[in-house]
C-alpha cells in the first residue's frame, strides 16, 4: 500500500514553513523529524505534536526551513505520493 503525503502551506505561517501530515511512526521525536526532514534544507525549527495521553506523536507537525527553497523542496517531494 501507497503511503500518502499531504504538506499544508497555511496562510498563518511564514513562507518557509510547512505543516506535514502523516509523519512516519518511526519519527518519535524532535529530533528524528529535523534529521528526517534536512535533507531538504537545514531545518531552523520544528514541532511533532504528541498525544497528550499515550504520549505518542499525533502523526503531524510543524517544520520551519530557514530558507524558502527548503520548504519548497520538501513540499514538492513529500505532496506526491511515495
Amino acid at each position: 500500500m501507497k503511503r500518502e503525503w499531504r504538506a499544508l502551506l497555511s496562510s498563518e505561517t511564514s513562507s518557509t514553513t510547512l505543516v506535514l501530515f502523516n509523519i512516519p511512526k518511526d519519527i518519535q521525536d524532535e529530533l528524528s523529524l529535523i534529521e528526517a526532514y534536512s535533507g531538504f534544507g537545514p531545518v531552523a525549527a520544528c514541532r511533532l505534536k504528541y498525544d497528550r495521553e499515550t504520549g505518542l506523536s499525533k502523526g503531524w507537525a510543524v517544520v520551519e526551513f530557514y530558507k524558502k527553497i527548503g520548504r519548497a523542496s520538501c513540499r514538492e517531494r513529500v505532496s506526491s505520493p511515495v
